[in-house]
């Protein structure tokens, strides 16, 4: 009997320190993988502006040169 209750003891220590280990190995994880939602939205904002000012230019270029023709 106290050699089954030896093992079950032993057995309960294991399942706790995986435990243990699973919820350390998740907020590693998470920390790793979560995006820095400040730094992403500064990022897409830049390069928002810049799309924005290519399209721009490139309307300003088209029509002054469809205006060139015209005339």
């Amino acid at each position: 009997m106290t050699r089954a209750g030896s093992m079950q003891r032993k057995l309960e220590l294991t399942r706790g320190n995986l435990e243990v280990a699973a919820v350390n190995l998740e907020a590693y994880i998470s920390q790793e993988e979560d995006v820095d939602l400040a730094e992403a939205i500064l990022q897409f904002n830049a390069q928002e502006l810049g799309y924005r000012a290519a399209l721009e230019s490139s309307t300003r270029m088209m029509s002054i040169s469809i205006l060139n023709h015209l005339q």
